[in-house]
């Protein structure tokens, strides 16, 4: 299924089930984990390792939260 913009998806969203919108959200922070965790997209300085390791746990939470 495709949609025009994340407008057109957001109503669609509003319009399933909780089951479905869960396994959105899970597939969706599956797909972003490797690129999360992958060092070789992590930069060297401290504010933004900072800022990319609350990414990383902040998705990982979303991935266990949905997951559960």
């Amino acid at each position: 299924m495709e949609f025009e913009n994340p407008i057109a998806f957001e109503d669609w969203l509003k319009t399933q089930s909780q089951e479905v919108c869960v396994a959105i959200a899970t597939r969706a922070a599956l797909r972003v984990w490797p690129y999360v965790i992958g060092q070789r997209f992590w930069r060297d300085d401290d504010k933004a390792r900072v800022a990319q390791e609350r990414l990383a746990l902040l998705t990982g939470w979303a991935m266990m939260t949905s997951g559960v």
